[in-house]
């Protein structure tokens, strides 16, 4: 029991410990980490669901659906994709309009991108390709969506759904990534509306979006060592 003790105190601290120099040595080669962590997630998910465990199975699931997407998207953001991107948005919005963040910050920020965008065509100005952070912050919001109806959508397909803590970890990290990919939108638009040409968000983004990254990766290795190696009282 004293061991038991110990081990519940030091554990947060040298996990927290642990993913921080795990993000500070990975930080950049993001493109290597996020598709290793894919493939780490794809195999904690088979054992899932192995295991039966249909409610951490399907958390997994969402996540490798949202990073495959995320993936994705840096492949096809050199091509025209800009218009498909667009509709995409006025679909999602619609079906999230429920989503308080959706409806009274996103929408409105998404309808100004639009109303600019017409702006630039017509006047011939040479648009940034904001739409890449357009599709990223409509990821985030659809990973908000599903990690919200993750339980009913469970039910509906296998039985046995349960909230987890987890849901809620992860239901709050992709908040983060609303507000910061918001942000680096706004930022843009600034930049090319205005006189102005911040950078703060811009130099700032891939530390955000790599710490989000590696704050998943923990959350999903803390539960799993809890659950296997901690003991109980």
């Amino acid at each position: 029991m004293i061991l038991n003790l110990y081990l519940r105190k030091l554990f947060t601290p040298i996990l927290v410990i642990t993913f921080a120099l795990i993000g500070v040595y990975t930080f950049g080669y993001a493109e290597y980490f996020d598709r290793w962590f894919l493939v780490a997630l794809m195999l904690w998910g088979l054992i899932k669901i192995k295991n039966r465990d249909v409610n951490m199975a399907g958390l997994i699931l969402i996540i490798i659906l949202v990073r495959s997407l995320d993936e994705i998207a840096y492949l096809i953001i050199d091509f025209d994709v800009k218009l498909i991107i667009y509709l995409l948005a006025v679909a999602v919005l619609y079906k999230l309009k429920y989503d308080k963040l959706v409806l009274l910050f996103c929408a409105p920020l998404l309808t100004l991108i639009v109303l600019v965008e017409f702006f630039w065509f017509f006047t011939g100005y040479p648009a940034p390709k904001i739409y890449f952070y357009v599709c990223m912050l409509l990821l985030s919001l659809v990973t908000r969506h599903l990690l919200f109806m993750r339980v009913p959508l469970t039910d509906r397909l296998l039985k046995g759904g349960k909230s987890l803590p987890l849901d809620w970890k992860f239901y709050g990290l992709s908040k983060w990534s609303v507000f910061i990919l918001a942000a680096m939108l706004a930022e843009y638009l600034i930049r090319h509306l205005t006189v102005l040409n911040p950078l703060h968000v811009y130099q700032v983004y891939p530390v955000f979006m790599h710490a989000i990254a590696v704050t998943s990766l923990f959350y999903l290795t803390e539960d799993y060592l809890r659950s296997r190696f901690i003991l109980t009282a």
